[in-house]
């Protein structure tokens, strides 16, 4: 891929990539695009699901705490 294609598309020597076939020909686009388009999705839900993110870390925690005690011989 030339130099220029990939400046523009922000990728750099060791990037992974990733490609779809479409009706206009080749998509390349690198993975960090995908990454932070899920990560936009989640982020979205969150704030549509009305959960804090106090009450998301609160029941974090809980759910640590009964893993822990499975994993312990009484």
């Amino acid at each position: 891929m030339p130099a220029s294609v990939c400046e523009v598309l922000g990728i750099k020597p060791g990037d992974q990539l990733e490609l779809s076939v479409t009706e206009d020909g080749l998509l390349v686009r690198p993975k960090k695009t995908l990454a932070l388009k899920a990560l936009e999705e989640i982020q979205r839900a969150f704030a549509n699901s009305g959960i804090s993110e106090k009450e998301l870390q609160e029941e974090g925690r809980k759910v640590r705490e009964r893993l822990s005690k499975v994993g312990r011989i009484a």
